[in-house]
């Protein structure tokens, strides 16, 4: 029983050396495929930096147009605040902003 394994096993092991044919491949345009690989590494890279550099564009612009609605409000308010304000230091108000916007005209 034993020699009829060892005659099963030795023929499998001699079928599984018998030579193969191998086919040669060259690769003729692998240093363009590699340039290729490394150009769009570059350009995910590239990508990935304006990406960043447009969030944080983003971001201020957001930060700016809250400064900005900030001052309309500020300004919304002091126009209410000066409409409240009796008709003589309203006039006053309005002599004493004439009077420096006339002096800044001078510098």
């Amino acid at each position: 029983m034993r020699s009829i394994i060892t005659v099963i096993f030795i023929g499998a092991f001699l079928s599984v050396l018998t030579p193969a044919s191998a086919m040669t491949v060259t690769c003729v345009n692998c240093s363009e495929k590699f340039m290729q690989f490394l150009e769009r590494v570059t350009n995910i890279e590239q990508l990935e930096t304006m990406y960043r550099t447009y969030a944080e564009e983003m971001m201020q612009t957001q930060q700016q147009i809250m400064m900005v609605k900030q001052n309309i409000e500020q300004y919304t308010n002091m126009v209410k605040n000066t409409i409240r304000l009796p008709f003589a230091i309203k006039n006053s108000v309005i002599r004493d902003l004439k009077s420096s916007h006339l002096s800044r005209k001078d510098w």
